[in-house]
């Protein structure tokens, strides 16, 4: 992986709301909603966890193969990023 750390946006929040996910930003009023493994990459993001580290609880959680964690989890912080929630 090649950035192994990343930083979501200042003043978020992550709220579980009737099965299912949604990233807050109160000071902006910017909303994004996510599936199961976006938070989960949001979650740990939040925590500071490095790629690998999410990648390594998404291997936990999920039956799949390291290379499609890795891909997946990649495709997934483009599309965060897109949205402005990772930096």
């Amino acid at each position: 992986m090649e950035e192994t750390h990343l930083k979501t946006r200042e003043n978020i929040f992550l709220i579980n709301a009737e099965e299912k996910y949604i990233v807050f930003d109160p000071e902006e009023g910017d909303k994004w909603e996510l599936n199961d493994t976006g938070a989960l990459i949001v979650k740990n993001l939040m925590k500071g966890a490095s790629l690998e580290e999410i990648k390594d609880k998404i291997l936990e959680e999920y039956e799949i193969n390291p290379d499609s964690a890795e891909k997946a989890l990649q495709q997934y912080v483009e599309q965060l990023k897109k949205a402005g929630v990772i930096l």
